[in-house]
């Protein structure tokens, strides 16, 4: 039997953390969430994570800050970063490149749909 995968959820806004946790599980995938970067790197270092779903925007840090300090931790953990702000498209590619650069496996819009996300989660934990 393959051991159950653990995905931390990082996002203020508790009702798309809920969603997406519920979308998680329902698919077979163990969820914990965070709704600051330092709680989320707290729980990084405590859990054996398998990946992590990120916001942009949290209360005490930007997603780029939390990448940068899961990567000094752990160089290999995938990472989606999501992102809800911008203005036009060359604005959303400026924000997806730094988080790549910084180390997020993909950038996704908030506003995304659940098939695609479930798509992202099983390719980067194959």
């Amino acid at each position: 039997m393959q051991k159950q995968k653990t995905i931390l959820i990082v996002d203020d806004l508790d009702d798309l953390v809920f969603v997406i946790g519920a979308l998680l599980q329902n698919r077979g995938y163990k969820s914990i969430s965070a709704s600051s970067g330092a709680e989320a790197l707290s729980k990084f270092k405590k859990y054996k994570i398998d990946l992590i779903i990120a916001g942009n925007e949290l209360p005490d840090m930007r997603g780029v800050k939390l990448i940068k300090g899961i990567r000094k931790i752990d160089k290999v953990v995938p990472i989606i970063m999501m992102v809800d702000e911008f203005k036009d498209a060359k604005e959303l590619r400026k924000i997806s490149d730094r988080a790549k650069r910084v180390g997020a496996d993909k950038v996704v819009l908030k506003l995304f749909e659940s098939e695609g996300m479930m798509g992202m989660v099983n390719e980067l934990l194959r």
